[in-house]
This record gives C-alpha cells, structure tokens and sequence, in this order.
C-alpha cells in the first residue's frame, strides 16, 4: 500500500512541477503585454502553451547537452532527487522568459482594435 501511495505522491508533484510554471509564465504574458486574459479559458490555454514549450526544450535540452537518448535514461533521470528542483527552477525560468517575449511582441503587433481580444467594461 506504501508503494501505490509513493507513487500517487510522485504523480501529483511532477504534475505540480509541469503545470505551476506554465501558470506563472500567464501571468508575465499578462503583465508585459498588459492585457487581461483572465476571463474564459483563454488563460489556461496560455498557461498550457507555455508548459509545452517548457517542456519541449527540456527534452530537446536532456536529447542533445545530456545525451538522453532512450525512455530508460530519461527515467533515471527524472527520479534523480537532484534534477527534480533543478528541473522545476529551469521550467519556472523558461515560462517567464516566454510569458514576458511573447508579452512584449503582443503589446507591439496587437493593436488595440483586434479582433481577438475582447475589449473589458
């Protein structure tokens, strides 16, 4: 039973680890593009666009500077207790490095009149 419940635990913090970065990445994009976009779902598709990003540089960074090559080294290192804050910093990192570029070429190309932005009260 200890065994399922290490398991489940495991689950919910790399959960955590993919989900809180992209979360904090929306709120750079909202605060460097100033624009609101906390209303409908449009902030958790941002939110998971950025987790996407961030994740697919991690891999590409794991394929090509650590040489992660298969499934099997892939798992080693992620159950590694060093990588995991390592990880979760550079996820955080990479989400607002993207939240504030993609902010600021919103803010330059997005008129105020366009037509995917709801204009507020």
């Amino acid at each position: 039973m200890i065994i399922k419940e290490e398991k489940i635990m495991l689950i919910v913090i790399w959960l955590m680890i993919l989900l809180i970065p992209g979360l904090i990445g929306a709120f750079a994009y909202e605060f460097a593009s100033r624009r609101q976009i906390r209303f409908g779902y449009r902030f958790i598709y941002v939110a998971l666009i950025f987790d996407l990003l961030a994740l697919v540089f991690n891999l590409l960074w794991l394929r090509f500077i650590k040489l992660v090559y298969d499934f099997d080294a892939l798992m080693v290192y992620l159950n590694c207790l060093s990588f995991t804050p390592k990880y979760a910093i550079l996820n955080i990192i990479l989400c607002i490095i993207y939240g504030i570029l993609l902010g600021l070429i919103c803010r330059c190309f997005c008129g105020r009149n366009h037509r995917f932005i709801e204009k507020g009260n």
